[in-house]
């Protein structure tokens, strides 16, 4: 009858389909155990063409969907909506460690109050989060502020982002995060590795007029961003490090299209004597 309660009761392999229905789901989940290598994943997914709601209005909780420390786990094709009044909270939060963690297809709106934010994935540990997957999802209506709509922050590694789209929120679209020592003590495990590419960034705006970046990678390493449309936010693609002694390096950003955006289309360094630094950075072929 709930979606938590098929979700406790899958085991590795399993294949959770969730019928969409008159009436949302008024729930928060979160998945209990991982997948593993011999069984395979844990799904959880709208049944074929369905687009089930899950619905925080009136329910306890930071998160609507909660993967913490999890591996080999899916989440595919839900609408999450109206995670109200929170307080660092967000439509899909992933913390701690795991491996081989796939976020598509969810449409994620809706989500209120400060730092109030569209997924967010946390490395923690001194073990990454390895292997991940945000693809095909849609975020719009979120307030991050003073947080990013989209980002990976820490310990994070063998990421792809892409075929996104983020829109009309109120700061970052999309962030690729190290440094910040609340959220990974070991300033040299960063988000690296990674991908981005293909994404849609429209209207990401700070709350109040400022320097929201569309794309943006602050403190990360070893990062390609390709292909990627920003459309109207305060900078279009911004590639610094903001904490003192961080030093962003090896990102290559190629072939984006940046249009419109309030103070400037690309930014690169640091942007102050005291924050972090910009090096061995590549910047080919945007428009």
């Amino acid at each position: 009858a709930t979606v938590q309660g098929a979700l406790t009761a899958a085991m590795p392999g399993d294949t959770v389909q969730v019928r969409q229905q008159a009436t949302p789901y008024h729930e928060k989940v979160a998945f209990p155990r991982s997948g593993d290598t011999g069984n395979g994943p844990i799904v959880l997914r709208a049944f074929p063409g369905d687009r089930p709601v899950l619905d925080g209005t009136g329910v306890a909780g930071d998160n609507l969907v909660l993967i913490d420390g999890r591996s080999y786990v899916q989440l595919i094709g839900f609408e999450l909506r109206n995670n109200l009044g929170v307080h660092d909270g967000s439509g899909v939060r992933v913390l701690g460690s795991g491996a081989h963690v796939e976020i598509r297809d969810n449409l994620i709106h809706d989500v209120r109050g400060s730092d109030a934010m569209g997924i967010t994935v946390y490395g923690t540990e001194a073990i990454a989060i390895a292997n991940l997957v945000i693809d095909g999802n849609e975020i719009h209506d979120c307030e991050p502020y003073r947080s990013e709509a989209l980002t990976l922050n820490g310990n994070v590694t063998d990421f792809r982002v892409t075929n996104n789209t983020v829109r009309d929120v109120n700061n970052i679209g999309i962030d690729c995060i190290g440094g910040e020592t609340d959220i990974q003590p070991n300033s040299a495990l960063v988000a690296r590795n990674g991908l981005v590419r293909g994404n849609v960034v429209l209207r990401a705006n700070e709350q109040g007029g400022g320097f929201a970046g569309g794309i943006d990678v602050d403190g990360g390493r070893d990062i390609v961003i390709e292909r990627n449309l920003v459309v109207g936010a305060d900078l279009g693609i911004e590639i610094g490090a903001e904490n003192n002694g961080i030093v962003t390096q090896n990102i290559a950003v190629r072939d984006n299209v940046l249009l419109e955006n309030v103070k400037a289309g690309l930014v690169f360094g640091g942007f102050a004597a005291n924050v972090g630094r910009v090096r061995n950075s590549q910047f080919l072929n945007n428009t």
